[in-house]
Order: structure tokens, then C-alpha cells, then sequence
């Protein structure tokens, strides 16, 4: 019997820490927000130029807007000012992309560390998702726009998360 409360107690002990420690993290995340949206209010949201915005939803790479408030430490991703500084309309990054079509090269199956490596690559005239070797989704019969598009739904999507 002994034992049977020592275990509820630990598995108590153990919700109740978990509990707390992500409600810990969740301030720190919440302050963290605040405090970079107050550090960029403060210099106003320069306006980004086109390009600076078209590369950094390809490379889904935020030091543009970090490089604006060097002192703010960005432990987290500052997803509270990304659509203040991402000015420009999806469909001219799908436009711009096709046009640009190169920038697409990285995500080709023949320049993937191997062929069964995780991701969403480009193998000929379609795309492919694939996780452990098995794939899971495919889109056949693709033009160079198709693809353009599509990848730029993706990228689009995960500059906006």
C-alpha cells in the first residue's frame, strides 16, 4: 500500500512539475514577444526593401529584422513583428520565385545528402515528401511554374508560422 501512494506521489509530483515548468516557459516566451514588438514599436517598423523580403522568405532567415535591434536578445522567433516587416503579397513571391527559379536548385533529390533523406524535394517534373525513406505525398506532372508555386506556398506558409 506504501508503495502504491510513494508511486502516485512521484506521478503527482512529476504533473505538477511539468505544469509549472511550462507555465515558467510560457512567461519567459510571452515577455521575450513583448519585449522584442516593444524594441522594434520603438524604431518604427522601417519598411524592408523587396528583395531583403524576398530572400528572407527562401531562406526563411530573420536576421534582417534581428539586425534592426541588435541589443534584444532573440531566443525565440520574433513572430509578433514578422508580418510588420513582410510587406510584400504572396503572389508576388510565387511571381518572383518562378522568375528566380534557381533558388529552387537546393531542394532537388540529386542535391539532397541521399536519396532517402527527409524532406520535400524536387525529383524531375514532380515534387516529393518523403520522411525515413518512405514517401508520403507526391505532386506529379509538374511545369517549372507548378513548382514554383507550390514551393511557394511552402515557403510563404513557413515564414509565416
Amino acid at each position: 500500500m506504501n508503495t502504491i501512494i510513494i508511486i502516485i506521489t512521484i506521478i503527482v509530483g512529476l504533473i505538477l512539475f511539468s505544469i509549472v515548468k511550462n507555465k515558467i516557459e510560457d512567461n519567459r516566451y510571452k515577455k521575450a514577444l513583448s519585449l522584442i514588438n516593444q524594441a522594434h514599436e520603438k524604431i518604427g517598423f522601417p519598411e524592408l526593401d523587396r528583395e531583403t523580403q524576398m530572400k528572407m522568405i527562401i531562406n526563411n532567415d530573420i536576421t534582417p529584422i534581428k539586425n534592426l535591434t541588435p541589443d534584444i536578445n532573440y531566443k525565440y522567433r520574433p513572430t509578433s513583428v514578422i508580418d510588420k516587416y513582410i510587406t510584400i503579397e504572396k503572389s508576388d513571391f510565387k511571381d518572383y520565385l518562378h522568375l528566380n527559379i534557381y533558388f529552387l536548385d537546393k531542394y532537388k533529390l540529386e542535391n539532397a545528402p541521399n536519396s532517402k533523406h527527409d524532406g520535400i524535394w524536387i525529383a524531375g517534373n514532380k515534387i516529393i515528401d518523403q520522411e525515413r525513406g518512405l514517401i508520403h505525398r507526391t505532386w506529379n506532372d509538374l511545369t517549372e511554374k507548378d513548382i514554383s508555386n507550390v514551393y511557394g506556398d511552402f515557403m510563404w506558409d513557413w515564414m509565416k508560422q
